[in-house]
């Protein structure tokens, strides 16, 4: 009896705890389905904030490896220009990041004949912005320069590359006042520097500038063929006196061609650090103007 009387206790007991738990349950599910929908609905909601901040990742990721690219576009930059002045191809301000990165690739691998084919396409690319540019800014050069132009496109490079070389060592002594293939072209360009005032050209003109300084190719009198290719590189001052007869050829009239637009490039760019340097200079006198008015208020001096 004692037993039975412990059993039936017990399952009383449990009985009235399994009762007050589905009430408690009863009474808390709506709760625990209402937090149920919220979390449905704070995920829906917070959907397309998790997809604004992957797009913002994404951006800070591309910005990131645009930055260290730009960081690594001097060396790479440098390095092709080194080598393509060697044999008389110019880099000018239109080189893309992408493509300066790729020629200094090619350099380290020592693929001349590529490296070859590549700038004379993007030589070829440039011809229109080359005459816009001499339309835009040397207009009276426009008629001499399409000549030329046009007897390239039309397989006459034995016209086409000395006209571009004349052209060229003209627009350089108007540009930078500095000659391409006579004199110290060193000491010129830092006579011209001299002139260009304050702030600094700054490191991407610079750069861009230094070929302006030695000699260009064009006046080597090598013998031997340009890496990559049969010919022979243009000398300026043979092919205009008549004693170079070989330099006919596609690769040196796209060269005279990248030449031109090197030098329309370095005007562009020499335009706006002008105007830039005029904006400096006038904010700059205003600045001191304004410090001038706010001490002569403040009783510390007086102004003439």
């Amino acid at each position: 009896m004692v037993e039975d009387f412990g059993m039936d206790s017990l399952r009383k007991t449990a009985e009235r705890i399994q009762k007050d738990f589905e009430g408690m349950r009863a009474t808390y599910a709506p709760i625990v389905e209402s937090v149920r929908r919220m979390q449905e609905q704070m995920q829906k909601t917070l959907a397309p904030f998790r997809a604004f901040f992957e797009v913002i990742q994404k951006q800070q990721e591309a910005w990131a490896k645009t930055i260290r690219e730009m960081q690594q576009m001097p060396a790479h930059f440098k390095k092709a220009q080194a080598y393509l002045f060697g044999r008389g191809w110019y880099l000018g301000a239109a080189m893309t990041f992408p493509g300066a990165k790729i020629l200094a690739k090619l350099v380290d691998e020592g693929k001349h004949g590529q490296i070859e084919s590549e700038m004379q396409g993007w030589a070829t690319s440039r011809i229109d912005d080359v005459l816009a540019d001499v339309e835009k800014h040397f207009p009276s050069r426009l008629g001499i320069v399409k000549d030329a132009i046009d007897a390239h496109k039309a397989g006459k490079y034995t016209l086409s590359v000395p006209v571009l070389l004349a052209q060229a060592d003209g627009l350089a002594r108007e540009i930078v006042e500095t000659s391409l293939f006579y004199g110290n072209p060193r000491k010129q360009f830092r006579k011209f520097q001299g002139k260009l005032g304050r702030p600094a050209l700054g490191p991407t003109l610079d750069m861009l500038l230094t070929p302006m300084q030695f000699h260009s190719a064009f006046e080597e009198k090598s013998k031997q063929a340009i890496s990559g290719t049969r010919d022979r590189l243009a000398n300026r001052d043979e092919v205009m006196h008549g004693t170079q007869t070989d330099y006919a050829s596609v690769g040196n009239s796209l060269r005279a061609v990248l030449l031109i637009d090197y030098l329309l490039g370095i005007k562009d760019m020499l335009d706006s650090h002008k105007e830039w340097a005029k904006k400096w200079q006038k904010d700059f006198k205003e600045a001191l103007a304004l410090v001038g008015e706010k001490e002569s208020v403040d009783g510390k001096v007086s102004r003439a």
